[in-house]
């Protein structure tokens, strides 16, 4: 998966209480149909912000501004 397609599901989960419900409801069968590959997926599952944040790198600085909670 490319990183603004990870940053675009992110912000979606931060906006749309559907996508929340279902993420709660199946983790997995969420981030899967979202394309998210295994490195990815370990990262929102742990939910390691730190981590996010490096991933997506300089060009999603503007991520750090976002509060992820899982």
């Amino acid at each position: 998966m490319a990183l603004q397609d990870l940053h675009a599901f992110l912000v979606a989960l931060s906006k749309h209480a559907d996508l929340q419900a279902a993420f709660k409801s199946n983790k997995d069968k969420v981030m899967t149909e979202a394309n998210l590959d295994a490195n990815e997926q370990n990262l929102v599952r742990t939910g390691n912000v730190d981590g996010i944040r490096k991933y997506l790198g300089d060009e999603y600085a503007k991520a750090s501004a976002i509060k992820v909670t899982f």
